[in-house]
């Protein structure tokens, strides 16, 4: 009898046990009364996923829901790697509520009317999930403390123990788990490299723990021809990362194909108050409560950019021709290059200039992977639709790449001076440049401590919109404005660098940020003119390849370096 039918509490069979053991009425019981109640025994370790799992209405639901992407947002002890566990055993075994006969079964003869009408409504639209054989993958940290110590026991103490042929999980050179039925289960984990993770098909992928983003994204590759599934269980023990976007945030609203649910601590019945309270004895914080008992992905260690404020964010404004616009890259071999576009007003057109200062405005961005040339391109029709040319382009030092092993190697910057566009070296200054941004941002501004004065307006604004909109996040400015509110300094604990009390922010989900800062510190300490004639390399003026002009008269301009 499945999970989700009305049937005997298996806790009743065991405090049956119990009280027939104590009273010695146990040895009293006739042979067909032993064999039933030990019949049941058996079961419970045999079996004790099919006959005796009790899932909470949370987990009904959740295992209940036809999307390809599923996540677990969950406190320590919360129960969602038992969830996740059941849901790839459930699918192995062929006893999983969205295979297509246990749909047909339950649509007719499930207790609760939400399931048969959540099980009929599944099947007009055909979302059910492969039967058996099935071929799943778990990935996970590694295998002495991950798969040798959690998952691969977990799967086998709710497996099916008589349907399962070889339990592999911990065979150094095979971990593969067998079924009778053709049903096989790897594992993987994510000290492995990308490549590892690729080949052929799978029916479903569950990750136990948050994965790089660069190995869940390959796990997408090996679900899409079987249209198989991806389910992920973590608790976000590092904060807010790019799983808060991609997984977290549509997934709780049931959005974009990914369903997501929260665990909390107090959802497992197996966790006593006294567990719980000793859990919380180990959180420093409650920010450390909120991820470790409710589930929650809360940004860690102080806010790196504190001033900024979501209402001071501007409508859109067709960028005018004077002024200059600047483009900033933060290339990437991998992962996607991040490219933001800024607008700076030296004359005051649209909010007043404060201190002789000009304002920045943070008008457009992008993500996307490619070569260099596809890159320029992809700058190139951005600026058709801001309807104009950038002045500036500022670039990551690491462009440069001054460590290349074949001295024949192109660099980026290299390549991106083939394609006609000519890049200024970003400035390194990191905590010069967070410090800098921070004044442009605000709006009250202290002065020795105690003085503060109030500004009519920051320097610096981030339109509301792209005034070029886009119909991916990833490609809008908004990334922009997510990655200013969730940009953090380390935890206090890990803030010290071998003792020598470097602070850096973590250096995650921060490329149109890095941007943002290369930006800021140019335009605060350096003020590009116009020039009416060709460049004399003896002037304090140059003009660039691409018509910017770099005024070297400035003492600290001095200091930028010219990607020639």
């Amino acid at each position: 009898m499945y999970w989700y039918l009305d049937r005997e509490e298996p806790s009743e069979v065991l405090k049956r046990l119990s009280r027939l053991e104590e009273t010695g009425a146990l040895y009293k019981l006739k042979d067909e009364e032993k064999i039933e109640l030990a019949t049941h025994v058996m079961n419970l370790e045999s079996a004790s996923g099919k006959n005796f799992y009790q899932p909470n209405e949370k987990e009904r639901k959740f295992f209940l829901a036809p999307f390809r992407v599923k996540g677990i947002s969950g406190g320590n002890r919360s129960g969602k790697t038992a969830t996740l566990v059941l849901d790839a055993v459930m699918q192995l075994e062929g006893w999983h509520p969205l295979q297509k006969a246990n749909l047909l079964f339950l649509s007719e003869n499930a207790k609760a009317v939400w399931v048969r009408d959540v099980c009929k409504r599944i099947l007009d639209d055909g979302y059910w999930i492969k039967s058996p054989p099935v071929y799943g993958r778990v990935i996970t940290e590694d295998y002495p403390n991950y798969v040798n110590k959690v998952v691969g026991p977990e799967i086998h103490k709710w497996a099916t123990s008589t349907d399962v042929k070889k339990i592999g999980f911990d065979v150094e050179r095979d971990r593969v788990d067998l079924w009778k039925n053709g049903s096989k289960l790897e594992y993987l984990t994510y000290s492995q490299p990308t490549e590892a993770h690729a080949g052929s098909a799978r029916d479903f992928i569950y990750a136990d723990e948050e994965p790089p983003r660069d190995i869940w994204i390959e796990s997408g590759m090996r679900t899409i021809s079987t249209n198989g599934r991806r389910t992920i269980g973590m608790t976000a023990v590092n904060g807010v990362t790019w799983t808060e976007e991609d997984i977290w945030q549509p997934g709780l609203k049931k959005q974009g194909g990914v369903y997501a649910i929260e665990m909390t601590s107090y959802d497992n019945p197996m966790n006593s108050s006294e567990i719980i309270d000793e859990i919380k004895s180990h959180c420093f914080d409650a920010v450390e409560i909120a991820i470790r008992i409710y589930g929650k992905r809360q940004a860690r260690g102080g806010l790196v950019l504190k001033t900024f404020s979501v209402k001071d964010m501007i409508e859109p404004f067709e960028l005018p021709e004077s002024c200059d616009l600047i483009v900033a890259i933060d290339p990437h071999p991998v992962t996607p290059h991040a490219v933001l576009f800024a607008w700076v007003d030296y004359d005051g057109l649209y909010h007043s200039i404060i201190d002789e200062k000009p304002n920045i405005y943070f008008v457009s961005g992008f993500f996307k992977t490619g070569h260099i040339p596809g890159l320029v391109s992809l700058i190139r029709e951005r600026e058709k639709l801001l309807g104009r040319s950038h002045d500036i382009c500022l670039c990551d030092p690491s462009a440069w790449n001054e460590n290349q092993k074949d001295r024949y190697e192109k660099s980026v910057a290299d390549q991106l001076l083939e394609e006609d566009l000519v890049p200024l070296k970003g400035s390194k200054d990191l905590s010069g440049g967070i410090l800098k941004m921070n004044e442009m941002f605000a709006v009250e501004m202290s002065y020795d401590g105690e003085q503060t004065k109030t500004r009519e307006h920051p320097q610096a604004f981030i339109f509301q919109d792209e005034f070029v909109l886009q119909p991916r996040r990833d490609d809008s400015i908004q990334r922009l404005k997510w990655e200013f509110l969730n940009w953090r300094w380390p935890n206090p604990n890990q803030n010290m660098n071998m003792g020598n009390r470097i602070r850096r922010p973590i250096d995650r989900d921060d490329h149109m940020a890095e941007c943002a800062r290369r930006i800021c510190e140019f335009v605060y300490d350096s003020r590009v003119e116009p020039l009416p004639m060709d460049p004399d390399w003896m002037t304090k003026k140059v003009r660039l390849g691409n018509g910017a002009v770099v005024d070297f008269s400035n003492a600290v301009t001095n200091e930028l370096e010219v990607g020639l």
